[in-house]
């Protein structure tokens, strides 16, 4: 797909829902999606956001192909290359389903963090 994002936008492809309830019930496509929650797969992302507070861009935690959970309603419908997309926030994600992170890919990240902090800090000083 030959599509770059901003910020922290993304695009998500959204996997079928349910149309019938736990107990049976069939549900019709026009009931109320209001706050009812659906699934996709990312399938584009920017590369994060400008935090104003530190001035540092914040990596997007998401991945292409990351399994995330929103609340529908959400976001703007697209038509992209003949494929139906959702663009979304990152913010407007609700989790990311499965194991994502190892423990040294956490600390190494925090430490990519600290470190730039460090030398926005550093390059400040008169």
């Amino acid at each position: 797909m030959n599509v770059t994002l901003f910020d922290d936008l993304i695009l998500v492809k959204l996997l079928p829902m349910e149309k019938v309830s736990e107990g049976g019930i069939i549900i019709p496509d026009t009931a109320d999606n209001t706050n009812k929650k659906a699934t996709g797969i990312v399938v584009e992302h920017g590369d994060g956001y400008m935090d104003m507070n530190t001035g540092i861009r914040q990596p997007i935690t998401v991945r292409k192909n990351d399994k995330v959970s929103f609340t529908l309603g959400l976001g703007t419908p697209m038509n992209i290359e003949g494929e139906d997309l959702l663009l979304l926030r990152e913010r407007d994600l609700d989790f990311i389903y499965g194991d994502r992170f190892t423990a040294e890919e956490i600390e190494k990240s925090i430490n990519d963090w600290q470190n730039e902090l460090f030398e926005i800090k550093m390059n400040s000083l008169p």
